[in-house]
């Protein structure tokens, strides 16, 4: 009788589910050896640092520091293999908005991972590709650029991230810009805006009632999403 040969894969080797996280890093941009653990390689952070660097050594991805920060961003090579049509971001570009990126990346997965109002959700760098295309064909472009986009049963929301807060004077103006592109078929819902503590969530809700757009503008303040 023969013996029955079993061909595993090689430690080093390109899964089919290491290929969908360099997916998912080129859409965000940029994620912590945290964040790939939590959602992608079921919360062990020792797989996940195991995995991320054999697509480092593969030419995927690349391990940098920002802003005190270390984040896997994908290079050049990964990233046009995914066919996603996004570019690899600087490191430069990243430096001054690192830790707001990383922030808008747990807010995402975190919005959309029970499934429940929102299953599903449009990074920003998705949405200025978009735009940036579209100018190119000579149609309009989509005004301010919100921090993702959140797709669900009630329709498309923009998410709106203050981890530092904006004046009200500043808020007004934004929300007086955005208001026109809200509602039932226009380019969005509404917006979750999420603001850094609830002093501030109940200061940018005056705001809100003073325009009488609660309808169209909810502010929640971060520890009541990430809970």
């Amino acid at each position: 009788m023969k013996k029955r040969i079993v061909r595993r894969k090689k430690k080093g080797e390109v899964t089919e589910r290491d290929f969908g996280v360099v997916c998912w890093v080129v859409v965000h941009g940029a994620v912590t050896s945290e964040q790939a653990a939590k959602w992608k390689y079921a919360g062990s952070l020792a797989m996940a640092r195991r995995r991320l660097s054999v697509l480092v050594s593969h030419g995927l991805l690349r391990r940098e520091r920002v802003a005190g920060i270390t984040v896997y961003i994908a290079t050049n090579r990964g990233t046009a293999l995914t066919g996603l049509g996004l570019r690899s971001p600087s490191v430069s570009g990243l430096a001054h908005e690192a830790r707001h990126a990383i922030s808008v990346v747990t807010l995402l997965e975190t919005l959309t991972e029970t499934g429940g109002d929102f299953t599903s959700y449009t990074t920003e760098r998705q949405i200025r590709t978009d735009a940036f295309r579209r100018r190119l064909a000579g149609e309009a472009s989509f005004g301010r650029v919100p921090d993702g986009i959140l797709h669900g049963p009630t329709g498309d929301w923009g998410l709106e991230l203050d981890r530092s807060p904006k004046s009200s004077v500043l808020l007004r103006s934004l929300l007086l810009a955005y208001l026109p592109r809200l509602g039932t078929g226009a380019e969005m819902e509404a917006i979750l805006w999420v603001t850094s503590t609830p002093a501030v969530a109940a200061r940018y809700r005056s705001v809100v009632r003073e325009l009488r757009a609660e309808d169209a503008i909810r502010v929640v303040p971060l520890a009541e999403v990430a809970r």
